[in-house]
């Protein structure tokens, strides 16, 4: 099923990129049985969560799908490695999420930690030097892997996307992340009451069955508005 434009409130065309429904499902049905036979105790985040609450499908303009996982679990995942890399998926690990990614679609697992009462998970980076083109270097490393999606990002990102190998996407990236950790960049935090992860809730989602975060409704209008219902394109 390929996803249709989808034209905003102001005249935009939101669909200027646009998931491929059929490739997104087959994608999270594979990692699904993955991670359930690893028996890892995982969640739908972000906008993923969002698509699967309001009305069971995909967000039409979402670039990737968004999983939840403490670190703890993380183990679990790693173990999987080959089967995921038999799968034909390519494994990124970094401080604050797995990427599991297979052209066209890229798996943000985020990885939560526990601090009192408290979740809470690596955000962005901030840089004491030179926070402007460290801050691009960042976004780079962390863009490279959605290479699929260059196309309709700016002129600047295309360019420099070009020029790269998709060989040494994975030496490229790792480097560009060195770079800001010898600069003394430090990740700022993501957080939420870990109650609605201790006990999680679940729901249908293209006919399997997930795990949400509890009070799902009050937790994405703590991340998104009280109109979490009403789609916003932009």
């Amino acid at each position: 099923m390929e996803a249709k434009n989808i034209k905003s409130k102001n005249g935009t065309n939101s669909g200027d990129v646009l998931m491929n429904e059929e490739k997104f499902v087959e994608t999270l049905r594979d990692i699904k049985d993955i991670l359930d036979d690893a028996g890892a105790k995982y969640w739908l985040e972000f906008g993923t969560l969002l698509g699967a609450a309001r009305n069971r499908k995909f967000i039409p303009w979402d670039t990737d799908i968004d999983l939840g996982i403490m670190c703890a679990e993380s183990n679990k995942i790693i173990r999987k490695i080959p089967e995921f890399e038999q799968k034909g998926f390519k494994v990124d690990i970094t401080d604050k999420a797995f990427y599991i990614f297979r052209d066209p679609v890229v798996v943000d697992i985020s990885l939560y930690r526990l601090r009192g009462d408290q979740a809470w998970r690596l955000h962005n980076k901030k840089t004491p030097k030179f926070e402007g083109i460290l801050r691009y270097f960042h976004m780079l490393a962390d863009r490279i892997i959605y290479r699929n999606l260059s196309s309709k990002m700016p002129l600047r990102e295309k360019i420099v996307f070009a020029l790269i190998p998709s060989f040494a996407d994975h030496a490229i990236r790792k480097f560009l992340f060195k770079i800001n950790v010898w600069f003394g960049a430090e990740y700022d935090a993501f957080v939420v009451p870990k109650f609605y992860y201790e006990k999680l809730d679940s729901l249908s989602f293209y006919g399997m069955k997930f795990n949400v975060p509890s009070h799902v409704h009050e937790f994405l209008s703590l991340q998104y508005g009280e109109n979490w219902m009403e789609p916003d394109p932009n």
